[in-house]
């Protein structure tokens, strides 16, 4: 199983937003996380980059 720490990145500024994610689904202008747990957490904005290598989903604003 693959889990990702998610970030949002704001200019070239990256603030955590969630550790353990099993699921992204984009709409429209938000992306929706969703932690092994089922928490989760809509954030306005774009998917930017994923580096599987670093499990890491970065969302843009």
């Amino acid at each position: 199983m693959c889990l990702a720490r998610a970030y949002l990145k704001d200019g070239d500024e990256e603030k955590f937003l969630l550790d353990d994610v099993v699921c992204v689904n984009s709409t429209g202008n938000k992306v929706i996380l969703t932690t092994i747990l089922k928490e989760e957490r809509e954030v306005v904005g774009s998917i930017t980059s994923v580096d599987f290598g670093n499990s890491a989903v970065i969302v843009g604003v």
